[in-house]
């Protein structure tokens, strides 16, 4: 199931360039597991090719600094058209 219940377009775009470095983006939309591990990284997940699925508190700590970011990006792009 792609991110798209769970996540704008923007969104994701923004979570991919953050977690990659790249600003070249994917024309396929991730699935929903992917950006989970995505939020879940920014948290402290390592996840490593072993690790287990990603905990509660590395998700919830994750979606903190994701909304930080995306706050963030919110107020560029307004500072953008001032």
């Amino acid at each position: 199931m792609n991110c798209n219940i769970f996540l704008s377009e923007t969104e994701w775009k923004i979570l991919f360039i953050k977690n990659f470095k790249k600003s070249k983006i994917p024309n396929i939309t991730p699935n929903i597991k992917e950006c989970v591990i995505w939020i879940a990284k920014l948290g402290g997940f390592l996840a490593r090719k072993n690790d287990k699925n990603p905990g509660i508190t590395h998700i919830w700590r994750g979606l903190k600094k994701f909304c930080d970011i995306l706050e963030g990006a919110a107020l560029a792009k307004v500072m953008g058209n001032i």
